[in-house]
């Protein structure tokens, strides 16, 4: 039995990505772009549960390259909503949150299937904990079936603004494409930052090296042991408290 309440899966046969209360499921999958797809959106969920065959998908998704030259599936793999788009000599796999279990799982899935290497393009990623996978998956259907390309910036976009509209296909594109991209940190401005933020953490050169000092760097085994025996609130020996000392000093710059 399937709920016919949108944005609750109320059943939990029901596959869903994400949080099972928070992310779109397979009946509201395709109402609103299964239309545009080769299988229905729970096919590789009800797979994995043995309900259906691997020659009942190829022969679907052959049928849909014979027409189309292409076919688009929403791939429901560990609680997480991704798009493929498959092709007689490419498999495509848009991931708006990339895992290594994921990528795996789908590596595992093309070669049980016969298909090609699975490639993943760069797209726009959710945002960490959200539940918008199901939004992610749709907005790239819609835009591949429309003719468009995805956006190949890896920034950080919310889509929660068309959760109210993802049946509303010209709305939810419009929401879609106006949505603005957070870029993400790479960890040297992740570091510039901090730097930047505390004076006291910053390069300092001793002779012909430089030793970065930060809140990441690679503190040596004496300053482990130091920082266990504070923590224990264990006594020190004199060369020890003098090393701490020292330590510090370098650490804060004193």
């Amino acid at each position: 039995m399937r709920s016919k309440k949108l944005y609750v899966t109320a059943h939990p046969r029901i596959p869903s990505g994400g949080d099972i209360r928070g992310c779109l499921s397979a009946t509201e999958l395709d109402k609103a772009v299964g239309d545009n797809l080769a299988l229905a959106a729970d096919t590789f969920w009800r797979y994995a549960q043995g309900q259906i065959g691997k020659d009942a998908i190829r022969t679907a998704v052959r049928r849909a390259i014979d027409r189309f030259k292409r076919a688009f599936l929403i791939v429901h793999v560990r609680h997480h909503w991704v798009v493929a788009v498959c092709s007689d000599h490419s498999f495509k796999i848009y991931d708006s949150a990339p895992s290594l279990m994921v990528h795996r799982d789908i590596m595992k899935l093309a070669a049980q299937l016969q298909w090609p290497q699975p490639v993943f393009p760069p797209m726009p990623r959710q945002r960490r904990g959200s539940n918008e996978c199901g939004l992610f998956a749709a907005a790239v259907i819609l835009l591949l079936a429309r003719g468009q390309s995805v956006p190949t910036d890896t920034g950080v976009v919310s889509l929660e603004d068309g959760r109210s509209c993802f049946l509303r296909r010209e709305k939810f594109v419009q929401v879609v494409m106006a949505s603005p991209t957070r870029r993400k940190t790479s960890r040297s401005e992740a570091g510039a930052t901090i730097l930047t933020r505390w004076p006291g953490l910053q390069q300092q050169r001793k002779g012909s090296q430089t030793q970065r000092i930060s809140g990441r760097h690679k503190r040596p085994a004496t300053h482990i042991v130091l920082m266990f025996l504070v923590y224990m609130r264990l006594p020190l020996t004199p060369q020890q408290a003098q090393t701490r000392e020292a330590s510090f000093k370098v650490i804060f710059n004193k």
